[in-house]
């Protein structure tokens, strides 16, 4: 069920996912609309206490700053944790999986994996690994 549309993204409820889904118009995207973005995302991941994110970067244009890791880290993250996710999903094309690592282990906050297919990714949200 859609449940927010803007010009850059697509928010989703899905049973007990929140599915972001980007545009490509997110080529004319600023820092501050990513970081709005995620706020937005993580104010629906409260409201319908959701504990996976699924995230759809196949479209995604935006070259990602830097500070982007920190914000993550510092902003998003506890904001969502607070709530109770627990597992997040990328879902990107196949060519660009060489450059990401799955972040999963007793350190990580959210733990992350990265899929170039969203049947896979859908498996491993719902699996308990």
């Amino acid at each position: 069920m859609k449940i927010y549309e803007s010009t850059f993204y697509q928010f989703e409820l899905d049973e007990d996912r929140i599915v972001n889904r980007w545009k490509d118009t997110t080529d004319k995207m600023t820092f501050q609309d990513f970081k709005d973005a995620l706020m937005t995302l993580a104010g629906y991941v409260i409201e319908y206490r959701t504990p996976k994110i699924l995230i759809d970067t196949t479209n995604f244009k935006f070259q990602l700053p830097p500070e982007n890791v920190e914000f993550r880290n510092e902003v998003f993250y506890p904001r969502v944790t607070k709530v109770g996710a627990v597992k997040q999903a990328l879902i990107m094309p196949k060519e660009y999986l060489q450059y990401v690592k799955d972040e999963i282990g007793s350190d990580v906050v959210v733990p992350t994996r990265y899929f170039s297919d969203e049947s896979e990714a859908t498996a491993w949200l719902d699996s308990s690994e």
